[in-house]
Formats: structure tokens, sequence, C-alpha cells
């Protein structure tokens, strides 16, 4: 027997679907010594169609056409030949659009067959461009260009090509000219697999495990544990890891998939404590501190949880400091910051128990009233849990940004309320930076926030001819000048408002420049600003000392040399990529960086249909104040359309809103002097040349 042969039948006794397919081929056509066996060669390839092999559900269809050893059947032909066609073999499109044209076993349809030949033609293309994207990532007759390569694999992976969707995730699970991303290498890999590329297949596996190693030796940025059930945590647990116990613990603490049980999450967090996990000692410290207080006698009691709680927060801290040193990973300062105020407010409570224990009983009777008066923690982050839900139901598609401006506004009012030294009070306010295009809703959603919590409130753009103080022009110092008059003239109340500096991108230099000494003066000056410092101000009522270390600094910008991010990237992702143009130091005092993504199609449709300020509701209510009803559905052309001129418009909400200005202005005549209802079933263009407004 052919060595070839031999070879082949050990392979299709392992499962080879290639085997099996070419072993087939032998079978149908007798060659290399074999003789020709129509039932065998059907035999391999029905087992090769079983591992989704698309070539052989094309040769298998084949057989069936033409009665190669079965009777003829276009009905079995066609279905293998559709199976084929939807993993992409373009001889079976060809094949299938054979029978639509001529009418073979299916209705005579010229429409799909011109369908499925313009569909092999385009795969065909993309496999030549698919091999063009190979030579530029291997360098092969041309330099080796990986931005080439991977425009061109993009190209090719969109037009259903698998071998390039397979290349393109080769790229990203080995960084080549794109950040390495264990996670788009494997959906371009389960992309491929799904269409039957085989060495994708193999591949996906491999991936997997490289995640899941990643994500546990990495999980301070991805969430390992957090995706184990609670059999699999118990497991862990068992193998003596902290970071189970941790999660365990905070399962237990909040309810979450089990039944709240804090002394279970308490004893759980005491053992990963004991490992020297600095999460489970702030997670234990935080339980120290759950006790209700109702009276003196109630915060005496507790006495030693603050201080077990204290030496938690002080020991998570060094730990913390340590890991930062280590790293240099901006998530630890976040960690740090947070540790550092509860040990703020722990010394406070711990000072106010000692003043107590020390006081007379007069004293004490008028320290009841304040210890009683004073408002529980959990009743504000309750108040907080429904504010977010309310704007997120507000700001569709924002819901991250909403959570963290809001935790972060809270904060800074516990900090301001609390701590009295005026650089522990900077320290812990956070300035945040939001990379944002126009319309992505940063102004509305502080501005709502900032009602909310009763601070003043400015926004102002850094291209609006800002400059240094002391030079001609708008100063800095003027927009502090502007929330003092918010505030209606309360000083105090300003410098604890809350100021967005947009276009900050405006305010990057050049390193070929040499006209931008003003840009770096600017910056200088505004990180004394952000580090805490008093200022002098001509106002309405004369000369006026303002200190900047209460303010919550909010920096945005459009960065449109920043593309495909996603919530994915990290802070040092970002700081690194917007990092040249900017002082060291102002960069420094950056607390929180969080990119807004830009609304999508799908984004739209869900404002239009769910947003409390959908401006297809407005549209509904000004209609109705003409005694007008709207006609129109979610699933209507008109919302898919509108969604799709959004993303054109590339102006967010603001051109969402735009849109319907316009609508509103075509129908105007027909809700004053109609009298019919207004119908918004059709799509979008249909309604604008109807209108007379469009070709």
């Amino acid at each position: 027997m052919d060595e070839e042969i031999k070879r082949l039948e050990e392979l299709v006794k392992q499962g080879d679907a290639d085997a099996m397919y070419e072993l087939g081929h032998y079978y149908l056509y007798g060659q290399k010594g074999l003789l020709e066996n129509y039932e065998k060669a059907k035999e391999l390839f029905e087992e090769a169609v079983n591992l989704g092999d698309a070539r052989a559900m094309n040769i298998l269809g084949y057989i069936y056409e033409h009665e190669f050893g079965v009777p003829q059947d276009y009905e079995k032909a066609k279905e293998l030949y559709e199976k084929a066609a939807n993993l992409g073999d373009t001889s079976a499109m060809n094949k299938l659009g054979y029978m639509y044209e001529h009418g073979e076993g299916v209705p005579q349809d010229y429409e799909k067959a011109k369908e499925l030949y313009e569909k092999a033609e385009n795969l065909r293309n993309a496999r030549e461009i698919n091999n063009l994207g190979y030579m530029y990532q291997h360098g092969e007759g041309v330099s080796q260009d990986y931005g080439k390569a991977k425009e061109l694999f993009e190209k090719a992976a969109n037009l259903g090509n698998t071998s390039a969707m397979y290349n393109l995730g080769y790229m990203y699970e080995n960084g080549e000219g794109v950040p390495k991303d264990y996670s788009k290498a494997k959906e371009l890999y389960e992309k491929a697999a799904t269409k039957g590329n085989k060495v994708a297949q193999e591949k996906l596996s491999k991936i997997k495990a490289s995640i899941e190693e990643a994500r546990k030796n990495n999980n301070d940025k991805i969430s390992y544990y957090k995706d184990k059930s609670i059999e699999e945590l118990e497991e862990l647990v068992k193998q003596n890891d902290d970071k189970a116990m941790n999660e365990l613990g905070r399962r237990y603490s909040d309810g979450e998939g089990v039944e709240k049980n804090l002394e279970k999450a308490k004893s759980l967090f005491q053992k990963s404590s004991q490992l020297n996990n600095p999460d489970a000692m702030t997670n234990l410290g935080q339980i120290y501190l759950t006790m209700e207080i109702k009276s003196i006698d109630d915060l005496l009691k507790n006495k030693q949880n603050y201080i077990e709680a204290r030496k938690l927060f002080e020991q998570s801290k060094i730990i913390y400091e340590k890991l930062y040193e280590q790293s240099q990973k901006e998530g630890y300062l976040n960690y740090i910051k947070h540790v550092k105020t509860k040990l703020s407010e722990l010394y406070l409570t711990l000072e106010t128990i000692d003043t107590i224990e020390s006081s007379d009983k007069k004293d004490k009777e008028v320290l009841q009233n304040d210890v009683i008066a004073k408002p529980k923690v959990n009743e504000e982050v309750e108040k907080l849990k429904s504010l977010v839900k309310d704007l997120n139901s507000k700001y569709i598609s924002r819901e991250q940004t909403v959570r963290m401006l809001a935790n972060n506004i809270y904060h800074g009012r516990r900090v301001i309320k609390e701590i009295k030294d005026s650089k522990t009070v900077r320290d812990n306010i956070s300035t945040i930076l939001l990379i944002s295009s126009t319309g992505g809703g940063k102004t509305a959603i502080v501005s709502d926030l900032a009602k909310e919590f009763n601070v003043p409130f400015t926004s102002v753009s850094l291209s609006a001819g800002y400059t240094q103080a002391g030079y001609k022009g708008l100063d800095l110092q003027s927009i502090f000048t502007k929330l003092i008059n918010v505030a209606n003239g309360d000083v105090e109340k300003a410098q604890e408002g809350i100021i967005i500096l947009d276009e900050f991108d405006k305010i990057r230099t050049k390193e070929d420049s040499h006209d931008e000494e003003f840009k770096r003066a600017l910056q200088q000056e505004l990180l004394s600003y952000l580090e805490g410092r008093e200022v002098q101000l001509d106002t309405k009522g004369g000369p006026t000392t303002f200190n900047t270390s209460k303010l919550t600094f909010i920096l945005a910008g459009a960065f449109q040399d920043i593309t495909e991010y996603d919530m994915n990237y990290t802070d040092e992702d970002i700081k690194d990529a917007i990092s040249k143009g900017y002082e060291s130091e102002l960069l420094g005092r950056i607390g929180i960086y969080h990119y807004m993504p830009k609304y999508t199609k799908e984004d739209y449709i869900s404002i239009l249909n769910n947003s409390k300020i959908s401006p297809l509701s407005n549209f509904i209510v000004s209609c109705s104040i003409h005694g007008k009803n709207v006609v129109t559905s979610p699933y209507s052309p008109f919302i898919e359309s509108v969604a799709e001129e959004a993303v054109k418009l590339d102006k967010g909400v603001r051109g969402l809103n735009s849109i319907f200005a316009n609508i509103l202005n075509w129908y105007l005549d027909d809700l004053i002097y109609g009298e019919n209802d207004i119908s918004l079933m059709e799509s979008y263009e249909t309604i604008k040349k109807k209108k007379g407004r469009g070709k």
C-alpha cells in the first residue's frame, strides 16, 4: 500500500478532517493506487462534514448533484452547498449560484444567483488581499510593514477570509505592530474557527490557556477571580489561594451568589490577610466599621474595633506602597488614596473618642447630640446608588462614566467634610482626565451631579484664548471668579466647586515648535492650581483670597490622534499615549484617566428608544402641543436610519438633537395647519426627500 495512503489512514483514525478529505478524494477518482470507491469516498466525506470541513461539504454536494454512486438528490446537494458557502467556500457558492441560475432542483432565481457569484468573487479577491498582507507582515518581496499588513488583513477579514482573521489574530497574540491583546486574538481565532479554519481551531485552546494564565498572574488589572463560580473559589481556597479567599469573602460580605454571612466573610478575610493580601486587609477593616452608632456609648464600646480597623488599613497602605514602588502601576495609587482616606476618617473618630473619654458629663451630653445628629454613611451611599441609577437611565451607554464621576464627586464631598488639613484634602481629591469627543455627554453629566450634590459648577474651553496670569487675554484666574459668580458670591462654597477645563488637548506643545512657550507657562500655572494654592482675585465684592485645594478639576479633550481605545485599556496605556506635549509634573497630578468611547449606531438606537432625554420623546411632546400624535415603532426604518445619520455627523447626542431640530422644522407646517397625525415609519432619507430637503 502507498506510504501516503497509510499515513492518511492513520490520521483518519485520529479524527483529522483534512486527511478524511484527501483520502476520500483519492477513492472518488481512483488515485494513488486506489480503485474508485464511491461508497468509501462518501463515507469519508460525511465524517469530515460532521467535523465542519467546508471542502468536504462542497464535494459531497457535488456527488449528490451528479449521481456519483448515489441517487441524484438536488435538495441534499443544495443543503451541503449552503453549509459550505456559509463557511466561506467560494466553489460551493458558485455551484449553488449555478443551481439558482438554471433552476436546477430549486426555483430559478437570477438575483440569488448573481448575489452568490458576486460574493464568491469578493472572497476570491479577499484571498489575494490576505496574501499581500502576509507579504507585508513577513517582509517577503516588500519592506516589512505591520501597519500595512494589519490594514490588508482587516479588509480581507471583513470580506470573510478566514486566513486573514487568523493572521490578524496572530498579530494581536504576539503584539506585531499592535498592542498585545489576547482577548482580541481569541475573538478573531473564534471567528475563523467557526468558519472552518483548522489552524485557528488549534490555536483557540492555546490562546484560552494564555488568557487564563495572564488573568491569574495580573489579576489586579483583569478580574480573573471575579469570573469564578463559588465552587471554583472554594476549591482555590483549599489550595491556600489568598486572592480566592478575598473574593469569596467579598461574595459573602455582599451576599453575591450566596446568602450574606459577615462571620464567614470575616473569617475568609482574616485568612487572606494573614497571607499579606492588602485587599483582604481593607475589606476586613471595613467589616470592623459596619457597627451602627446611635449614641456615645456605642461609639465608646466600639473603640477597639476602630483600632483594629486602623491597624489593618495602615498595614495595607504599606503593602500597596511597596507594590507601587516595584511596579509603578497607577492602579496602586488609587488603592493608596482610598486607604489614606479611611485612615483620615479613623484618626478623626479615635480623636473624638479620646475627647469624649476625657470630657465631663455636661460636655458628653453636647457630644451625644452631635453623634446622633451625624448622618450615617450608609444612608448617603444609598442616596448615591439611587442617583447613579437615575442618571444611567438618562445617559444611555455612559454607565461607567456616570458611576466614576458620581463616586469621585461624592468622595470629594466626604473628604472636605471630614478632613481639615488643606494639603491632605488636595491629595485625596482626584483630578480626572476625560478623553471624550464632542457631544459625549460629559458636561451634562457633571452639571446634573453638581446640582444633586449642591456644589457650584462651571465649564470653560482652554482653546478660548486663556493665558497665564499677567498677560493680555483671559487668564486662568478668571475661571475662579466665574465660579464665585455661579455661587452667588459665596467664596467658601465656590472653593468646593467643580471645574471642567475642556479642550485640554489644545494646550499640548509640539516638539518642533519654538513659539509655544505660552502653552508651557499655562501648563505650569495650571499645575500650581491642581496642587492647591491661594489666589488673589478682584471680585465684585473687592479683593478676595481664593483657595484651590478643595476644587474638583476635570480635564477634558478629544485627543483625536488617539484611536482604537476601548474600556479594556488601562490608565497606563492612555497616559503613555498622551504623555508627549505635557509637563510630567502636570500628568503626575492626574489621578484618574477615563476614556468615553464614541456612540455607536446601537447606542443611538438605545438612546432614542430608552433614554429619559430621548430627542424622539421631546419631538413627540412638541407634536402633542399641537394636538398631533406621532406614529412610530422601535423597529421602524426611521429609528435605524436616524442612528446611522447620527454616526455620520459624529457629534454625539448634540448631533442627534440637531437631526430632530431639522425634522421638527420640516413638520411645523403639518403640525400647525395639517389635520393628520405625524408618521415616522419611513427612513430619515425618505422623509427628507418628501419634505424637499434632499435629493
